[in-house]
């Protein structure tokens, strides 16, 4: 756990990696504090892809983290186990499992629905957690297969942005989806029917689509920079593999994960860095590592009041 009256009056970062969640200190003045740990079946040596990816919060201040958990025996099919933490100390509240989902990445909250990025079927789930069940889905193409690889989501007051990386292949697309079409009564949709398609001309290997001051940042993992999504430009430039994002009044918070294959990525052997830069000038003003930490995948800031 972690005591609320511990975080002092910086707020507090939460990092998901492949190896557990850690708890960091803005100022990075200690050592980040690994608050979850993995499922313990996880036989990292075999199944390197297990591990916590997406975090998101929700209006009432709780936490939620998508963690990928181990195929069962019977079925052979992975599933996605959604930790939910209290606003208070961070302690576990409750998990609820989602069988469909699987090799999750990003996660995004509006209202009483969970959004998880579905990446083996190429879809975003939409599961209501009030419910506890599946509301709608959002299905890019007919073939369930990982084709675009749906890795990163944003949900704003109105609508819901989709980030495409596409293994790599072609050039990163993020879609724009006005949540009266996700809700408007179908429980299976087609994003490509009634999205806005944005074609990132020149950049690949996306992940994040991060709301700061007004803008999109998106991060451009393979070439380590991080890029303001409507203009272009370069807001950071880092020699690891940049994934996870977040911010708070003065400062952005970048993960940088050691470059390595993807059977040692995430191994613990490689210790992730969130790297600080100051939002006006983008100077880097600190570094802060995650010792055995694997990959970092997500990042978010809880402030005080939270």
């Amino acid at each position: 756990m972690v005591d609320k009256s511990s975080r002092g009056r910086t707020g507090l970062i939460l990092a998901t990696t492949s190896r557990g969640v850690y708890a960091l200190d803005p100022k990075q003045s200690a050592a980040p504090k690994k608050i979850l740990e993995v499922r313990p079946r996880g036989f990292w040596g075999r199944r390197h892809k297990l591990g916590f990816f997406g975090v998101a919060s929700d209006a009432r201040s709780n936490v939620y983290l998508a963690e990928r958990v181990q195929p069962s025996w019977v079925t052979k099919k992975q599933r996605t186990s959604v930790s939910c933490l209290s606003c208070g100390d961070l302690s576990l509240k409750s998990v609820v499992d989602v069988p469909g989902c699987s090799d999750v990445h990003q996660i995004a909250f509006f209202k009483e629905s969970l959004f998880l990025t579905d990446t083996a079927k190429d879809r975003v789930l939409v599961f209501d957690l009030a419910k506890r069940c599946q509301s709608v889905v959002l299905n890019l193409g007919s073939v369930r297969e990982d084709e675009s690889h749906i890795n990163a989501l944003h949900a704003s007051s109105d609508r819901l942005l989709i980030g495409l990386n596409n293994r790599s292949l072609r050039d990163s697309v993020v879609v724009d989806l006005a949540y009266s079409s996700i809700f408007g009564g179908d429980e299976q949709m087609n994003i490509e029917d009634y999205g806005t398609i944005h074609r990132l001309c020149g950049i690949t290997d996306t992940h994040d689509l991060e709301p700061i001051d007004g803008r999109i940042l998106c991060s451009a993992s393979k070439s380590g920079k991080v890029f303001d999504l409507d203009s272009g430009a370069i807001v950071f430039s880092g020699s690891g593999w940049v994934r996870g994002l977040t911010s708070d009044v003065n400062y952005i918070y970048i993960g940088e994960s050691p470059r390595a294959s993807r059977k040692k990525r995430h191994g613990n052997e490689l210790s992730p860095m969130v790297t600080k830069i100051e939002k006006h000038s983008l100077a880097v003003v600190g570094k802060q590592k995650i010792s055995a930490g694997g990959q970092l995948n997500d990042l978010i800031f809880l402030s005080d009041d939270f």
